[in-house]
């Protein structure tokens, strides 16, 4: 992460960026690949990774603080960014062998969603998602419970 690991400033640091491809994300319903590298590049995909897999574990009011300023550039940037983000979340509850390539993804969109294809590629990833479906994954839950 850039920015001393501060994620509100990096969200900030965005904003032009984010509002100058807003014409383009409305245009065509997603992400631009501008903005898709930017967050990649400035770690807040990773915001709730946990720390053992690299990840910045952020707490609720910095994940809230930075969906905001992401939002405030472009609302159509900041809801696919926050459920990206909550995808990713869930390498705190699979078993460290599927939580690896999921912490270590560039983004996670529709990575745990049932109807995907597990090795489907992405624009988004570039590289097959060996994770298990959504339904996998409430039976490996318990590795999550030991670390509690």
């Amino acid at each position: 992460m850039t920015d001393d690991r501060d994620p509100r400033l990096a969200a900030r640091k965005l904003r032009a960026l984010i509002e100058s491809e807003a014409g383009e994300v409305e245009a065509t319903s997603t992400m631009t690949p501008a903005v898709v590298d930017a967050l990649v590049e400035s770690g807040l995909f990773r915001l709730l990774v946990p720390r053992e897999f690299d990840g910045l574990e952020a707490g609720p009011s910095t994940i809230i603080d930075v969906c905001e300023e992401l939002s405030f550039a472009d609302g159509s940037v900041g809801w696919p960014f926050a459920q990206n983000t909550t995808v990713l979340a869930y390498a705190a509850y699979l078993e460290p062998e599927h939580a690896v390539p999921l912490a270590r993804a560039r983004a996670a969109a529709g990575m745990l969603a049932p109807s995907v294809s597990p090795t489907r590629r992405t624009a988004a990833t570039a590289s097959p998602a060996a994770i298990p479906s959504a339904a996998a994954v409430a039976t490996r839950s318990s590795w999550a419970a030991r670390r509690w």
